[in-house]
């Protein structure tokens, strides 16, 4: 049997392991160390003591080694060739060197042939710049974004810039700037970042609003740059009340919603009220004869719809059992019902909204047949067949002129009234046509227009 160097060292240390095999005496060290550096010795067990001896070296992992050289070359001329050694290490540099004369360095050499110009991703994705590079002296990387430079991760062939959940606020110029003593490359790219918009800016403005439109208007996110912030709602209904609501839309989805803050009405524009017909520097007349009902109608325009105020002398006539306002389809009517003398006055009409007011009269005439003439009626200049009546104007003309008077005559053996003219003009008339020794009644009323 063997005998092994540092037998006892075994028995402490289970990176050791040792057995006979058949004719082969074995020992293993596992995961060497610099210590396990030494001699040892194997030793048959007899008499003899035959030994073999051996060292073990173990070598430093930090020191460089070539692990494939070169090998001699014949190449043709202008024939290209290769010369390649492998490295230890593959993070290692090493420089080449002819008849004793270094080789020239090479400038930075960039692959980008995969890297585009611009990039669009969405929110909440990784954002991955990566460039594969060569170059000798190791150059100093760099990613940039709008002229800051930004954390990047580089080892021996490749130069990245990773964001784990990209956001609206990674949107920008990116450059990637690779420098070394041969010289500087630059690789520029822009990101997009597709984000759902904002919502649009309040309050939202309502304009030009009318029975069937409205223009509704408002301001968009500022990270949303979105052009066009009006718009001409139509097809409404007059006086039906809406809620409006605009939200911003892009390529990954809607934004939220911008409301109105209350329900507006399809009414037409605001206009200062205005009654249609009416004159401003004269009342118009209106005649209505006496027991029938005065009706004052004004057509007006105004938005929205004004207050009403009709007013006799200045004092205003309210809404009861008798007399009627009523209001509707721009259309204002005052009814005042069986009228009578005392009713003629002036009167008037007021429209009124917030933005101003007008006022219109109405000269309200009365009319009726005129009153009975005043008494007495006088008879004189009798003569055998002719006599003389005269009498003093009614005190009330009815409110129309007096157009003529008409005389009567009342033969007491004929018992009966007869007319004696009805085109006499003035308060007395010469009446002809008498019998002599007849006994006569006379009587006379006023006429005008209307009776």
């Amino acid at each position: 049997m063997g005998k092994f160097k540092n037998i006892s060292k075994t028995e402490k240390d289970k990176r050791m392991k040792y057995h006979q095999d058949m004719a082969r005496c074995i020992f293993r060290i596992f995961k060497t160390t610099k210590a396990d550096e030494g001699e040892y010795t194997c030793q048959i067990d007899d008499e003899r003591g035959i030994k073999t001896t051996g060292s073990l070296y173990i070598e430093d992992l930090a020191a460089l080694q070539i692990e494939k050289g070169l090998k001699d070359i014949d190449a043709l001329e202008e024939e290209d060739f290769t010369l390649e050694v492998t490295l230890s290490k593959s993070d290692s540099r090493g420089k080449w060197v002819k008849d004793g004369k270094v080789l020239s360095k090479k400038q930075s050499s960039i692959d980008a042939t995969r890297f585009g110009k611009f990039i669009t991703i969405k929110t909440g994705r990784l954002l991955n710049l990566e460039i594969l590079y060569d170059a000798y002296p190791a150059p100093t990387i760099v990613w940039m974004k709008d002229g800051l430079s930004c954390q990047t991760s580089i080892d021996a062939k490749r130069c990245k810039l990773n964001i784990e959940k990209s956001k609206r606020g990674d949107i920008g110029k990116y450059e990637l700037i690779s420098k070394n003593a041969k010289g500087e490359v630059k690789i520029p790219t822009d990101v997009t970042v597709l984000a759902r918009p904002d919502k649009p800016e309040g309050p939202m403005k309502l304009t030009g609003i009318t029975k069937e439109t409205v223009v509704v208007s408002w301001k968009p996110s500022l990270a949303n740059g979105v052009s066009g912030t009006e718009y001409t709602v139509s097809v409404l209904v007059d006086g039906k009340e809406y809620e409006l609501r605009v939200v911003a839309v892009n390529k990954p989805s809607p934004g939220e919603y911008a409301k109105t803050e209350g329900p507006i009405q399809a009414r037409p524009p605001d206009v200062t009220p205005h009654a249609v017909g009416f004159s401003a520097f004269s009342p118009k007349e209106i005649i209505v004869r006496a027991g029938e009902d005065l009706k004052i109608t004004v057509p007006f325009v105004g938005s929205p719809a004004p207050q009403v105020t009709f007013a006799k002398n200045g004092d205003e006539i309210k809404p009861d059992g008798n007399n009627q306002v009523t209001v509707k389809d721009g259309i204002a009517e005052l009814i005042v019902p069986k009228v009578k003398a005392g009713d003629t006055d002036l009167y008037s009409c007021t429209l009124k909204n917030h933005l101003g007011q007008e006022t219109v009269q109405m000269k309200v005439i009365v009319v009726d047949k005129p009153d009975t003439p005043e008494g007495p009626l006088n008879i004189s200049d009798v003569k055998p067949d002719i006599c003389l009546s005269t009498w003093k104007p009614p005190k009330t003309d009815g409110g129309s002129p007096i157009t003529n008077y008409i005389i009567e005559k009342f033969d007491t053996k004929k018992g009966e009234w007869q007319k004696v003219s009805s085109f006499c003009r003035s308060p007395f008339y010469e009446v002809t046509g008498l019998t002599e020794g007849s006994e006569y009644k006379f009587r006379v009323s006023a006429e005008n227009l209307y009776g």
